[in-house]
């Protein structure tokens, strides 16, 4: 039983450093400083990992930023182009206003004219006509003057008559008859 009692206090005391060499303390503080170095190093690597998430998430951050920015420059840009779409119509609208009106005026100008051509022409045409009846007439007249005999006064009264200077107050409505020659 003795044996038994010795066993169980060694057994009891070697938790403790009693029969502990300094071989066994070296062995424990490496593996003490060992296990402080684990916990340095986890520590760490946790920062490092703590670090990229933090950098990760600015980074998303920044992404998201950038799209934003870009999804407004772009609407402003189609905001432009719409603005530049309509400034263009009114400038087409206006060119063919004032192309029109240019077109209008002178088209107006050059039917006046054509209807005042027209209308010299036409005055021309009547006044030539009546010159041509006139000429056939006073041929008709000399004609019929010199076939018939008539007197002075009647020549002269036929002349008048011709010319259009009727005296009235002569109270002579005598009809000198004409030859025609058809």
């Amino acid at each position: 039983m003795r044996l038994f009692y010795i066993v169980l206090t060694l057994f009891l005391f070697s938790g403790c450093d009693i029969f502990d060499s300094n071989d066994i303390k070296l062995k424990k503080l490496e593996i003490q400083t060992q296990k402080n170095m684990a916990q340095i190093e986890l520590k760490k690597e946790l920062a490092h990992i703590e670090k990229s998430k933090e950098l990760e998430k600015v980074k998303l951050q920044s992404k998201l930023e950038q799209e934003n920015f870009e999804q407004t420059m772009k609407l402003r840009q189609q905001d432009n182009d719409m603005r530049l779409n309509v400034y263009i119509a009114l400038i087409v609208a206006l060119l063919i206003i004032v192309i029109s009106s240019f077109i209008y005026y002178f088209f107006k100008i050059r039917h006046e004219n054509e209807l005042h051509q027209y209308k010299d022409n036409l005055d021309k045409y009547f006044h030539q006509q009546e010159n041509n009846a006139r000429v056939k007439i006073a041929e008709k007249l000399i004609d019929s003057m010199n076939s018939t005999q008539l007197t002075h006064e009647q020549k002269i009264q036929l002349i008048d008559t011709f010319n259009g200077n009727i005296n009235t107050s002569q109270g002579d409505n005598k009809q000198i008859p004409l030859q025609t020659e058809e």
